[in-house]
């Protein structure tokens, strides 16, 4: 039986719950599973349901490596096998202007937040300053006509790199001293702060609905606990 993912999906660090001794266990605070095998995952956005994944390991990782960095190989090859129209989010660890511009050539859209340094971003994009009565300002990449990199003000400055974003604005909610406010938001900003959480999703189903078994064998236990019924039974319903 073929899967055809939702349209839209993330990628991130997912971790798969282990206690036993293993060079490659990791601890992530920021995680609903704390301890454990870090794992690249692609899911879909609405449903955490797990599309792909590779495990993390270090120098024996079997990612094919590439010049464009690790974040670069990580989500090139766990939208492989995707067709076209889907979107992707991602964070800064992935994003670049070279992933942006060789998943569109396959067809594939994405959105990431892009750290101001990254290779290829235009000057007038790194040194930008918001004033403190605008909210957002939207630059098309001259080099690259397809890319936009959108600008927006919360808290702090946000930076983010679509290649198949339009220069669209909406409304988000914000609670501000205990009201409910409504502010401008350019779309792209609001669809990735919809769109981004998938990975997070299907975590939180292993940590609540855990139903893995044990192996002595550590990959055993990983493809079992990332890929099969805890995730995939609740991504169902």
């Amino acid at each position: 039986m073929h899967f055809e993912p939702y349209p839209h999906l993330s990628v991130d660090k997912a971790m798969v719950k282990y206690k036993g001794r293993l060079g490659i266990v990791q601890y992530m605070p920021n995680k609903p599973v704390k301890r454990g095998i870090k794992v690249w995952a692609l899911c879909t956005s609405f449903f955490g349901y797990v599309y792909n994944f590779e495990p993390y390991c270090g120098k024996r990782d079997k990612l094919p490596r590439s010049d464009n960095g690790l974040g670069y190989s990580v989500v090139t090859f766990l939208t492989k096998n995707l067709s076209k129209g889907h979107h992707i989010y991602i964070d800064r660890f992935y994003t670049s202007v070279v992933l942006m511009k060789d998943l569109l050539k396959s067809g594939i859209y994405a959105s990431g937040t892009v750290n101001t340094n990254r290779k290829y971003l235009p000057t007038n994009i790194k040194n930008v300053k918001l004033a403190d009565n605008v909210s957002s300002k939207c630059f098309q990449c001259i080099e690259e006509p397809n890319l936009t990199c959108t600008v927006w003000k919360d808290k702090k400055e946000i930076f983010l790199l679509s290649n198949g974003a339009k220069n669209e604005i909406t409304t988000v909610k914000r609670r501000i001293g205990g009201n409910v406010s409504y502010v401008t938001c350019p779309k792209v900003i609001a669809d990735y702060n919809k769109y981004m959480g998938g990975v997070d999703l299907a975590d939180e189903y292993r940590k609540y609905y855990d139903i893995s078994r044990k192996s002595r064998k550590w990959w055993i236990y990983t493809l079992y606990a990332q890929k099969y019924p805890d995730t995939c039974r609740f991504s169902h319903f």
